[in-house]
């Protein structure tokens, strides 16, 4: 069964009952996915542990707080994000990160930390003498028409 549109998580809900959110960590696992990214929203970071096991990439939604990024690096995270660096269309209500947690954070945490959120052609340089360990890129690298090209810039290249 496939239901798509704005009430179709609360249809399943009311179907199969709360459980049924923590069905597609599962499939991640079934499908034996290379990792995923938890927010606010998912299971925590321990029950994605359990059922993903050890070796799977697991990154954790921080939302400009190191307190949530110690908790997270503690209870098995692969790497850490605090918000989002730049304005972002991405997300409808994005948290922005403080680069004073960024900077404090990499001084601390063990765990990678990845930059997110508004990160494109014109910034990512930026982004880059920052330091950090990961940068996500999503619209800014879906945006443009010639991959070749795009890539070439963040690869610093062009």
């Amino acid at each position: 069964m496939q239901l798509q549109g704005p009430k179709s998580a609360e249809i399943m809900i009311k179907l199969f009952g709360e459980g049924i959110k923590d069905l597609k960590y599962y499939w991640f696992k079934e499908l034996d996915l290379d990792g995923l990214h938890i927010g606010s929203n998912d299971i925590d970071i321990i029950a994605a542990r359990d059922i993903l096991g050890k070796k799977k990439i697991i990154g954790v939604s921080c939302y400009n707080s190191l307190s949530l990024a110690l908790g997270a690096e503690l209870n098995g995270a692969s790497y850490v994000s605090f918000g989002s660096l730049y304005k972002t269309s991405t997300k409808l209500n994005p948290v922005s990160l403080d680069i004073k947690t960024f900077k404090k954070s990499s001084k601390i945490l063990r765990i990678p930390i990845c930059l997110i959120g508004g990160i494109n052609t014109n910034n990512v340089h930026d982004v880059i003498k920052l330091n950090c360990d990961l940068i996500a890129i999503s619209k800014g690298l879906s945006s443009k028409k010639d991959r070749k090209t795009i890539s070439k810039i963040y690869y610093g290249q062009e």
